[in-house]
């Protein structure tokens, strides 16, 4: 069977230089160059071309090729990372807060620096 790419009606407003499936379906989107966090949620029919974006939350530091996962809990990790912020907040870990977007609650893991 052949799979057919198909372009997003919407965008997040740049490009995502991470993405993460979350539990509930929902698309976990950080944007290049940025601390933003934005889910892709989809349509009722669960198709996502024209799912609709909106902003869940902030990583304290801005992060580039760093380590992360989902975990069966629906929690997501995300650790250390090449170009993560200035000074001696680069780099350490610490949960931050949750983020709720509908009923789906994001935990995103940053910098010690700053901590909500």
């Amino acid at each position: 069977m052949a799979t057919t790419w198909v372009p997003l009606s919407h965008t997040p407003g740049n490009f995502a230089s991470a993405m993460w499936l979350m539990g509930d379906g929902t698309v976990l989107v950080n944007l290049y160059n940025s601390k933003q966090l934005m889910a892709l949620h989809p349509e009722a029919t669960g198709s996502y071309a024209s799912g609709l974006w909106t902003s869940v939350g902030n990583f304290l530091l801005e992060k580039e090729y760093f380590s992360s996962a989902v975990l069966s809990d629906g929690r997501l990790v995300a650790c250390g990372g090449e170009y993560s912020g200035t000074g001696p907040a680069r780099n350490g870990n610490k949960l931050l807060r949750d983020l709720r977007s509908n009923d789906t609650v994001f935990y995103a893991i940053c910098s010690t620096a700053g901590v909500d």
